[in-house]
């Protein structure tokens, strides 16, 4: 028993130290970070991880994602990175700030516009922020307030920090307030003054 134990330790010592080849975790081939991790110049510059979910930025000039954005734009879209999660999901960090001409033509040409012209100047609540698409094109809009919700603390941080140059510091705002909570649970709250502007993406 001493001697089947004590082997026990030692080989789930060695374990720890290092792991072996079959507790690697691997992604499934059919998944978005995969194939974006094959495409020509695509750089896998960010991997992270919390009890939650596994986060990844991969930029590459493939990525185009502005859904909803006219055929008639006479603007292109911006160089954008992609987070993922857990592998899929794509997720744009745009490469614009939100006071650039550009992103006020870009979001002059995307659905959500009319809502803007509807509610000028509005106090703007945008659920499920992510990288912040719907905050770039509320500032863009003319927004002068956006609490941005985004359950997902690591997106926060990597939208601070490793990428807040590179979104034009978006999330650091005096315009916009980022609350790390659930949607529904921030929903459910009662507020001291009601919203103009709701967006759930």
């Amino acid at each position: 028993v001493v001697t089947v134990l004590s082997a026990a330790v030692v080989l789930g010592s060695v374990a720890l130290l290092r792991q072996p080849q079959f507790l690697n975790q691997r992604l499934s081939p059919y998944k978005t970070l995969s194939t974006l991790s094959q495409a020509l110049d695509s750089r896998h510059t960010l991997s992270a991880a919390d009890a939650a979910a596994r986060v990844d930025v991969v930029e590459s000039p493939i990525i185009h994602v502005m859904p909803g954005l006219s055929l008639f734009s006479p603007t292109g879209l911006p160089e954008q990175a992609g987070l993922m999660l857990d592998g899929d999901s794509l997720m744009p960090i745009n490469r614009l700030a939100a006071d650039a001409a550009e992103a006020r033509t870009l979001a002059g040409y995307l659905p959500l516009d009319l809502a803007f012209e509807l509610r000028p100047d509005g106090r703007t609540l945008i659920l499920e922020a992510g990288t912040g698409l719907d905050v770039l094109l509320a500032l863009a809009s003319g927004a002068q307030q956006v609490t941005a919700v985004e359950e997902n603390e690591l997106i926060i941080k990597i939208m601070r920090e490793d990428y807040g140059e590179w979104s034009g510091d978006l999330y650091q705002d005096p315009r916009v307030t980022v609350v790390n909570q659930s949607g529904r649970v921030f929903a459910r709250q009662v507020g001291d003054r009601p919203y103009d502007l709701v967006i759930l993406s």
